[in-house]
C-alpha cells in the first residue's frame, strides 16, 4: 500500500476535482485527521488516513446545522462516537494541509464532484453538510465496504431521510412587519412597502381605495381582516378577494 506521503492530501484533492473548500470545511478537516491520528495511536484503526467514520464524527461536532438534520433522521452521535472508540474529541491538527483521506472517503468527494458536473451545479463550493452528503451517498451506495455502514445502522440513523434531510434547501427566510390596528393585523413584506399602505389605505376606509381609478373589482373592497391586498402592475389596487 503507498503511503500517506506519496497519497494526494485532502485539500489537493478537493482542488484536483474542481471544488473549492468552504471555510467552514477546514476545521473540520484538521478535527478528522486529529481523531484518526488519535484513534491510530490507540490502535482502534489501521490507518492513519482520515476515514469516513473520522470525517462525519468531525462534521458532528463542529457544524451543529448537520448534526441537527442528521439528529432528526435518528443518528445518535454520542453511540456513533462510543461505537467509533473515540472517548473523547482531541484539539484539530494545526493544519488541514497534511490530512489525506481513506480511498473510501477519496471515493465519496470523486461522487460528489461527478454529481455537481452531472447536475451542472453553479456552486462548486463544498462545506460540512456537503460532505456529510458524500459520505452517506457512499454508504448508501455500498452498505459492505468498510466498518461506518453498520454503525450507522446501530446508531439508529434512517438512511433515506437523512439525505433527504441533508440535501433539504431551506426556505429563505422573509423579514415582515406586522402592523395592528384595533384587532386586524396587517402584514407585509418590508421590501413590498407599497402593499402595506393600500392594506392600511383601505382598513382606514381611506378615500384612496374608493376613487374610479383604483377600483379593478367588480364589487367594492370588503373591510380587510386576513386577505392579501397586491398591487397590480398598472399600479390600480387588487384584492386576493376579487
Amino acid at each position: 500500500m503507498a503511503s500517506a506521503s506519496q497519497k494526494t492530501g485532502f485539500v489537493a484533492l478537493l482542488r484536483e476535482l474542481g471544488l473549492e473548500v468552504d471555510q467552514d470545511l477546514e476545521p473540520v478537516i484538521r478535527l478528522a485527521d486529529a481523531l484518526q491520528q488519535q484513534r491510530f495511536a490507540a490502535r482502534v484503526t489501521t490507518t492513519g488516513e482520515i476515514t469516513r467514520t473520522a470525517a462525519l464524527i468531525a462534521i458532528g461536532a463542529l457544524d451543529s446545522e448537520s448534526r441537527s438534520r442528521l439528529e432528526r433522521a435518528g443518528l445518535d452521535w454520542a453511540k456513533l462516537q462510543s461505537l467509533s472508540k473515540i472517548p473523547e474529541l482531541p484539539s484539530p491538527a494545526e493544519t488541514a494541509e497534511g490530512a489525506v483521506p481513506h480511498e473510501l472517503l477519496a471515493s465519496a468527494l470523486r461522487w460528489f464532484a461527478a454529481k455537481n458536473r452531472a447536475q451542472d451545479e453553479t456552486s462548486t463550493s463544498i462545506g460540512p453538510r456537503e460532505l456529510a452528503q458524500a459520505i452517506l451517498a457512499s454508504v448508501i451506495q455500498d452498505r459492505d465496504s468498510g466498518i461506518l455502514p453498520k454503525r450507522l445502522v446501530d446508531s439508529g440513523l434512517d438512511f433515506t431521510n437523512a439525505m433527504e434531510y441533508l440535501e433539504d434547501t431551506p426556505e429563505p427566510t422573509v423579514i415582515r412587519s406586522v402592523t395592528s390596528i384595533g384587532d386586524e393585523p396587517a402584514t407585509a413584506d418590508l421590501l413590498g412597502r407599497q402593499d402595506l399602505v393600500e392594506a392600511l389605505a383601505a382598513m382606514l376606509d381611506h378615500p384612496w381605495t374608493t376613487h374610479p381609478k383604483n377600483r379593478s373589482c367588480s364589487r367594492p373592497w370588503p373591510r380587510p381582516s386576513t386577505s392579501t391586498i397586491h398591487a397590480s402592475s398598472s399600479g390600480c389596487a387588487t384584492a386576493t378577494v376579487c
